[in-house]
């Protein structure tokens, strides 16, 4: 329906990359969270290194997209409907240099998101 799609954690993550491969040579926009999940406080995690092969392989620019205030939503209510704000910051498009390593483009794109993280 939504044609959303996990990372795995362990194996089977090249099949995962050919998905998300497909879908951007079918011309649609891949949203991936390199930390691998949600942030127990709040603070940018460290990255999985599956965002820089996937930039690699599919030679796609990435956007950069910080999104602040989705913890204080979670922390302590049950309910579908909460109060509280969300805000999303938009970095620049990043492209990986031909010398770059998959690990150096990935640290380069924690570095943009943290740096947006900055401005709270």
């Amino acid at each position: 329906l939504f044609n959303v799609f996990p990372l795995p954690k362990g194996g089977g993550v090249r099949a995962s990359f050919a998905h998300a491969g497909a879908a951007l040579d079918r011309g649609y926009h891949v949203l991936v969270f390199p930390e691998g999940g949600r942030s127990p406080d709040g603070r940018l995690q460290p990255f999985q290194s599956g965002i820089g092969l996937l930039a690699q392989e599919s030679e796609a620019p990435v956007q950069p997209v910080y999104l602040a205030g989705l913890g204080p939503l979670k922390l302590g209510q049950r309910s579908w409907f909460r109060p509280g704000s969300v805000a999303i910051r938009l970095g620049e498009p990043l492209e990986m240099n031909e010398e770059e390593t998959p690990a150096q483009f990935t640290e380069r794109l924690r570095a943009a998101l943290a740096q947006l993280g900055e401005t709270e």
